[in-house]
């Protein structure tokens, strides 16, 4: 394939805003892609020339690009680069920089997406001397033989940042809607252009207002009485037929959830589209996790102290302390060990102390676990914060002085797979009970974690109240017959924490935006006082919106910050204290990052307080008297 059918497709998707119609337009491209480019363009409408959970990067920075534009137009770094502050997006300023080249065709190329993939993968695997120079060479060769709009794509894929709106949930759909059969009520032909499109107002393929809709038919149909009977319908089926619009949306979100599923247990869109297309339904079935490649993990759903949770449940709460660490996940095959985090990132060479103890803990050939990577204070086994636990997650030197200095514990909760057994569709229950069959602990290295069955909500706040008081977070309340279901699900499981206080903070800094933020200012930096000045304590970038009509878009709380500019050093841009926000936060961590010494975890704008001035904004002390008590700390 062309790498200008695939720009073509960006363009369309840049262009639409409405999910249903990105979702079409993606569906279609790949109903039309060749079974050799699937895989590959997957990938690179994610914007990505790897899967998801793969380790490796492609490293290319925004200096690099620069100096491979240079190196293509002959002009100067800081002509780029101001071109690139007017754009706010190097992709544009790619293409800008490329049509002002003379003697270059502007119309076409005969770049392929394998071409780019295949520089792009190749760049990222350069190691030794000159990778630098390597690397700009195989950019410098892609952009040469791009037309500039190619180049603005090409660019944006590089640095991970493609902006054409294809979110996870988006391809999914499409993938289905490509694929997998065609639900009846929910789907139908256009009178117009013949298309068979997901039901709306007006065509997804040619925009036009459908008035009337026959019922779509085709040969190879099956009808659906009820869910199971998806289990035994065969990949040449091209049709559901089902009785209501009521049951048609169950099957039709059952159809999404198999796709979700799968890429769930690969991580990897690219090859649940390949599965997808060549076996179909009962393809995506047969996806069981893989020793090696990350599950994504169950998450838990916030719960208030004021709840009840065993009317929620409808029976025994499973409760177990809420550990302040790392979510890992344990692979293991015979004397392989695999380490993942939450994310997917691989850090078995940062805990080669975790790898042996799960060896030596781990009764079976084969299995996938999952627990938390935690430290405790040796003296007096209290829980120390996730700040010093993630100081070994990045460790790659002096991994032997760390092992030391920050021993980490596992307390292991789940069990996904035994001996080449899912246990996915098993109950917790269930589950726990496999997983105190084949788990041998060692003391203060590799242990189950303590679960207590509840019944009363008296039992569960004496529970909760004792984990605080011990220094945990707080309490994982699950439900004993919840399935595995990655991802965040109400019912399964839940999170017990305080609630903390909002604060008031100052911004001092912020960055000029890109992209969409182009000429806005974003990414600001919050203070609080201490004394007589103002120290960094977070960075927020969410709560605002991009457009609105009250006071709180990036567009407007650019307006009030910009006369208070003091000094701008490229993209930052340092303020004068003088706006107080209210701001809401997940905890405080203490953090080398900022000079308050902490910093506030995923902060999230509230408001604008007008009413306040900045000797109103919280201090230090405030942060360090929350820092305390939010665990049940002592002073």
């Amino acid at each position: 394939m062309q790498y200008q059918t695939l720009t073509n497709c960006y363009t369309k998707l840049s262009k639409e805003s409405k999910r249903l119609s990105k979702t079409a337009i993606i569906a279609q491209f790949l109903k039309t892609t060749p079974t050799k480019d699937l895989e590959s363009v997957v990938y690179l409408l994610q914007g990505t020339i790897f899967p998801d959970h793969s380790q490796e990067k492609l490293g290319v920075s925004t200096k690099l690009i620069i100096k491979a534009l240079n190196k293509i137009t002959g002009k100067s770094i800081d002509e780029i680069e101001s071109i690139w502050k007017q754009k706010g997006d190097i992709g544009e300023t790619a293409k800008t920089v490329l049509e002002q080249k003379t003697q270059r065709s502007l119309l076409s190329s005969n770049l392929t997406v394998q071409k780019v993939i295949d520089n792009l993968r190749a760049s990222a695997r350069i190691q030794g001397s000159g990778t630098v120079t390597k690397k700009i060479g195989l950019i410098q060769e892609l952009l040469t033989a791009a037309t500039p709009t190619e180049s603005i794509f090409i660019v944006r894929t590089i640095l991970g940042d493609l902006r054409v709106g294809v979110a996870a949930g988006v391809l999914r759909d499409a993938i289905a809607w490509s694929f997998l059969p065609k639900v009846s009520h929910l789907f139908v032909k256009c009178p117009y252009c013949k298309e068979v499109v997901f039901r709306t107002d007006n065509c997804l393929a040619c925009t036009k207002k459908i008035e009337e809709t026959k019922e779509l038919t085709q040969p190879n149909q099956k009808e659906i009485t009820q869910l199971s009977d998806l289990e035994n319908i065969n990949r040449n089926v091209t049709r559901l037929q089902i009785k209501t619009e009521q049951q048609a949306r169950s099957v039709y979100n059952h159809l999404l959830e198999s796709v979700q599923t799968a890429y769930d247990l690969t991580n990897d869109f690219s090859k649940v589209a390949h599965i997808a297309k060549e076996t179909g339904l009962p393809g995506l079935k047969k996806i069981t996790p893989t020793i090696g490649v990350p599950v994504r993990s169950m998450e838990a759903v916030k719960h208030t102290e004021n709840e009840s949770l065993t009317d929620t449940f409808n029976s025994v709460i499973l409760a177990e302390r809420k550990y302040d660490g790392y979510k890992i996940q344990i692979h293991k095959k015979k004397s392989k060990i695999w380490l993942f985090t939450r994310r997917q990132e691989d850090v078995t060479n940062a805990f080669p102390d975790i790898v042996q103890s799960s060896l030596k803990a781990i009764k079976v050939d084969e299995g996938i676990f999952e627990g938390e990577c935690v430290t405790f204070d040796q003296k007096t086994r209290r829980p120390l914060p996730f700040q010093i636990v993630s100081r070994r997650i990045k460790r790659k030197h002096d991994i032997a002085r760390m092992i030391d200095t920050i021993p980490v514990e596992v307390k292991v909760f789940d069990a996904l797979l035994v001996n080449n057994k899912s246990l996915l569709n098993t109950h917790l229950i269930e589950r726990r009970q496999k997983l105190i069959k084949v788990i041998q602990p060692i003391t203060n290295q590799f242990t189950i974690s303590e679960q207590k069955q509840i019944k009363e909500d008296t039992k569960l706040k004496i529970f909760y109240k004792q984990a605080l008081n011990e220094g945990y977070e707080g309490l994982m309340l699950k439900n004993p017959n919840a399935l595995y279901r990655p991802g965040r699900h109400v019912g399964f499981q839940y999170k017990l924490k305080p609630v903390l206080e909002n604060l008031d903070l100052v911004i001092i800094k912020a960055e000029w935006g890109t992209g969409k933020r182009s000429g806005w200012l974003s990414s600001f930096t919050l203070a609080c006082k201490d004394k007589d000045r103002f120290v960094g304590c977070g960075k927020l970038g969410t709560g605002l919106k991009e457009k609105g009509e009250d006071n709180v878009t990036f567009e407007s709380i650019t307006k009030k910050l910009e006369p208070l500019i003091t000094k701008e050093q490229g993209r930052d841009v340092f303020l004068k204290p003088e706006i107080v926000i209210e701001v809401s936060y997940e905890e405080i961590q203490q953090s080398p990052t900022y000079n308050a010494g902490y910093a506030l975890r995923f902060p999230r704008f509230v408001r604008i307080r007008f009413d306040k001035g900045t000797a109103d904004a919280n201090t230090l002390t405030d942060l360090k008297r929350i820092f305390q008590n939010q665990k049940g700390k002592k002073t």
